[in-house]
């Protein structure tokens, strides 16, 4: 998901520059408002990192694409609409990509009771404030420190809230949308009745690893190759968590013209 919104937004930049004037101000319309919810951040960098070291071969980069992904959109995601929410416990660099893009934080929210070091590191520019265990209790970090009410939801009104309104179908190429089948996606308006919403069929898309296999090719020789010559390399048209995914005829020419 993270590589597909990294192609999202280049693609967002790209159709930027071509309306952007010289006091930043962009005229085009790049696309809606994109909030991204990156739920326990801790968990999700320790298996993005093992995820990498599994798959990568001599010549990868040695950091994860997806972390990358995550830095980029952390980088220049807000000037295309793309917005990132982070949860984590402590926020460390190494769960966030990077010192650096922990520094695009605007906001900080910490709810319950913080310890002093973590405070220190996330908002060591303030006091330390006497903390309260009261539920639904948080401090807002900008550039002051705000005693605030957090949201305070039973699991049902959580549920509730998720569904309500309407709900925009995810673009065909979403991984995890059920587009790649050819499947309808189905949202709930309003919490109501659920509807059905048609998708078009995704033309073929495999993996580098599943052509290989078809076509009894060594996978490190085509990686390596891919690595060498980018430019000539097809462009991955989707994403299945982190792998990218390139459609079959691509990969089939570059296969006849790669000798």
């Amino acid at each position: 998901m993270l590589l597909w919104l990294q192609g999202e937004m280049r693609r967002r930049n790209r159709v930027a520059r071509t309306a952007a004037r010289r006091d930043g101000r962009i005229e085009a319309n790049v696309g809606d408002h994109l909030l991204v919810v990156c739920e326990e951040l801790n968990v999700m960098a320790a298996r993005l990192r093992e995820h990498w070291a599994s798959q990568r071969v001599p010549g990868d980069p040695s950091r994860s694409p997806a972390i990358v992904a995550l830095n980029e959109l952390l980088f220049m995601g807000r000037q295309v609409k793309i917005h990132i929410l982070q949860a984590a416990q402590r926020a460390e660099a190494n769960a966030v990509g990077g010192g650096a893009a922990r520094e695009n934080l605007v906001g900080r929210v910490l709810i319950g009771k913080v310890q002093r070091k973590t405070w220190g590191m996330l908002a060591g520019e303030f006091e330390y404030p006497p903390m309260s265990l009261k539920r639904g209790r948080g401090f807002l970090v900008t550039d002051a420190v705000h005693e605030v009410q957090t949201i305070l939801l039973t699991e049902q009104e959580a549920w509730d809230l998720a569904l309500a309104g309407e709900v925009t179908a995810a673009p065909y190429d979403m991984p995890y949308t059920g587009a790649a089948t050819g499947k309808d996606i189905v949202v709930s308006p309003g919490g109501g009745a659920v509807a059905p919403v048609p998708v078009p069929p995704a033309p073929p898309m495999l993996s580098l690893r599943e052509f290989c296999e078809q076509k009894a090719i060594s996978l490190p020789a085509a990686r390596t190759w891919r690595n060498r010559h980018r430019d000539r390399f097809p462009a991955a048209a989707g994403y299945d968590g982190p792998t990218e995914l390139y459609l079959e005829t691509d990969l089939e020419r570059w296969q006849e013209t790669r000798t």
